[in-house]
């Protein structure tokens, strides 16, 4: 059995250095082994929610109360905005259920799910959540009903719980090898991305569902690789932007893979790059050193930046610099951008952007 402490001790070390809220499961199937870093605690679902929806529809078809042939009309009665495709259709098509189960997991249609959840009720969905012994998963509202959500109404889940699903589904324990092989297909086509791959291979086959709402970015997956194959939540709110929590996502997601592949010949080995500008002539910089420098230490393997400093004058404009740039992958301009245009209001904004574009100049020059 292998011992995931060090894994977990290196993810719970970043997640220290990320503004929001983080949590994280981890499970290797092979090893059965893994961990949480809060794990049970309560988080807006967004659409991870779907995947219990997904489930719930299974359940009846397995029950034979529902078919997966079974069609339902759509019509503009079912209009929902957000996600998805069927809004941009003309109405009375027929649907089957099937179909509708896949556009609300692979483009996570918004519209499809409120005509799953019209169909198999909430009350029953959360029926299922309870059998399942699911911690935290709720289904309160449709999606898109902001009504629903200004009477404090809301869908939840944890970590765990999509952990959970996600392994009942890989072992064919949750409705059965049949319906679970099914899902788990489904899981694999979806088209939503830039979350969990976005710093590995995308070649990898990955069964996922993501969820997003304001400064909120969720995504559960199953991984599967050569010699493994592993499922990994991870849930962030709170953040600055929804960029900033993609990319959070996206960093857990590579410790996690370069821990398991070991396919890191540049592990630990940093470079040292060096940004200069021009600020105002009135700035303390000028008078001391002529122009503005920012230094970075950057990881080879993954353009993370692990060490970042300035030549600035007050310790707090340093320390602030510094929290700007660290753990952010060098090349991701416009996100580093935006976080100094919409957080630094000092004198040497442009400054600084400017010296940071001169270190990514030198670093794609390497």
């Amino acid at each position: 059995m292998k011992n995931y402490d060090g894994l977990k001790s290196k993810v719970a070390d970043f997640i220290k250095k990320t503004e929001g809220k983080v949590c994280i499961s981890f499970y290797d199937l092979k090893e059965k082994e893994g961990f949480d870093i809060g794990g049970k605690e309560k988080m807006r679902s967004a659409s991870t929610i779907k995947l219990l929806i997904m489930a719930e529809l299974m359940r009846r078809v397995k029950s034979k109360e529902l078919s997966l042939n079974d069609k339902i009309a759509v019509t503009q009665a079912h209009l929902t905005g957000g996600d998805g495709v069927l809004k941009e259709l003309a109405y009375d098509h027929e649907f089957s259920l099937k179909e509708l189960a896949t556009l609300m997991i692979i483009l996570s249609d918004n519209e499809a799910t409120n005509i799953l959840i019209d169909l198999l009720g909430m009350e029953q969905i959360n029926k299922l959540a309870k059998t399942l012994k699911l911690k935290e998963a709720s289904l309160q509202r449709k999606m898109m009903d902001s009504h629903a959500v200004s009477e404090g109404y809301e869908n939840y889940i944890c970590s765990e719980d999509l952990c959970t699903l996600l392994k009942k589904i890989y072992e064919g324990k949750l409705m059965g090898k049949k319906y679970d092989e099914l899902m788990l297909d489904i899981l694999k086509r979806q088209i939503q991305g830039e979350r969990l791959q976005r710093y590995i291979k995308e070649e990898l086959t990955i069964a996922h569902k993501s969820g997003d709402l304001d400064n909120l970015e969720h995504e559960c997956a199953v991984v599967f690789l050569e010699n493994t194959d592993y499922i990994i939540v991870v849930m962030t709110d709170d953040m600055n932007s929804n960029l900033e929590g993609k990319e959070t996502i996206g960093k857990i997601s590579k410790i996690i893979y370069d821990e398991l592949t070991g396919a890191r010949p540049d592990a630990g080995k940093t470079i040292y790059i060096t940004g200069e500008s021009k600020t105002n002539m009135n700035n303390a910089i000028t008078k001391m050193y002529g122009s503005f420098f920012l230094a970075f230490e950057v990881e080879i393997d993954s353009g993370i930046i692990v060490g970042a400093d300035s030549n600035v004058t007050l310790d707090v404009t340093k320390s602030f610099i510094s929290r700007l740039f660290l753990g952010r992958n060098i090349k991701d301009d416009e996100f580093i951008t935006q976080e100094i245009t919409t957080r630094y209001f000092g004198s040497s904004a442009k400054a600084i952007i400017a010296a940071y574009h001169d270190a990514l100049k030198h670093y794609e020059n390497l």
